[in-house]
């Protein structure tokens, strides 16, 4: 009786108003207790590093919008910068991770791995599939169910940077740590901008 807000079994009846007033209460009911508070990308990077008791960088810095920008907050190369990209290969998004100082070569990337149409997420898909806006997405699409692709080329530095869900925040780790945590489908799919 309590769902139907009624305090005496005498008051219910076997009217279809009485399953307006349950559905009322349970949509009410659904809201308040089904929502546990999410926790942002940052912060779940953050926690799953430190799980897997990795040894890594945590920096602040002004917030970043390019990647010369962040390798300069983080005082890193730009080679070393991990880009990850959310795109949409065969209509399924996938994160597409490679150097800084590299550009996608989608032909190349769409023939190593058997791929017919590829698209970048748009901004708002971006923040739908990641929790995170564009340049801010880490290279962890485990944290988000996304299969990763990697370019071998990033995973030949010994450490990597990253944006880790905030404009204003870093990582720097090992390219193994990353690799062993990931498992990164790698490929070689970049153009170099030099």
């Amino acid at each position: 009786m309590n769902i139907l807000g009624l305090d005496n079994l005498r008051k219910t009846s076997l009217y279809p108003r009485d399953m307006e007033r349950v559905d009322a209460r349970l949509s009410v009911i659904g809201k308040k207790y089904a929502q546990a508070p999410e926790i942002n990308l940052h912060d779940r990077l953050i926690a799953f590093l430190d799980e897997k008791q990795i040894v890594y960088r945590h920096l602040t810095h002004t917030e970043t919008r390019t990647s010369e920008e962040s390798a300069t907050a983080r005082g890193t190369k730009l080679e070393q910068g991990a880009k990850a990209l959310v795109m949409f290969a065969d209509n399924k998004p996938i994160l597409v991770v490679l150097s800084a100082a590299d550009k996608l070569d989608n032909a190349a990337f769409k023939k190593q791995f058997e791929i017919a149409d590829l698209r970048m997420a748009t901004p708002a898909e971006v923040k739908s599939i990641s929790g995170a806006e564009i340049g801010a997405v880490p290279p962890f699409g485990n944290l988000f169910n996304v299969p990763v692709y990697a370019e071998g080329r990033l995973l030949q530095n010994e450490e990597i940077a990253f944006n880790a869900g905030e404009l204003t925040k870093s990582v720097i780790m090992k390219s193994a740590d990353f690799r062993a945590l990931v498992n990164p489908q790698v490929g070689d799919y970049a153009l170099a901008t030099d």
